[in-house]
């Protein structure tokens, strides 16, 4: 079973509550076809969990999974460019506010 990790960002009306249960709903959905190793949120404005996260930790997992479309021009190069380092996949999972 691949190992991998759910990355989402909080909605601009999104409250803490609902982000966590479209976290749990991910994971309900997903775990019968991957091992769930991690599961980290920003804020709509913020991205510093994905940057610590990707700095530290991209060679122990398979695919990262991630709940928006990636706007910043530099964060969809680095996703890109290490994903092809590290031979993981990226897989889109778009939520429907």
């Amino acid at each position: 079973m691949k190992h991998a990790v759910i990355y989402l960002r909080q909605n601009k009306k999104e409250s803490i509550e609902e982000l966590l249960e479209s976290a749990d709903k991910y994971i309900a959905d997903l775990k019968n076809q991957y091992k769930i190793i991690n599961v980290f949120f920003d804020n709509f404005n913020d991205r510093s969990n994905l940057d610590n996260f990707l700095n530290s930790a991209p060679n122990k997992f398979d695919i990262i999974i991630i709940d928006h479309i990636i706007e910043d021009e530099f964060d969809l190069k680095l996703i890109k460019e290490l994903s092809r380092m590290e031979k993981f996949q990226v897989v889109y999972l778009i939520r429907i506010p």
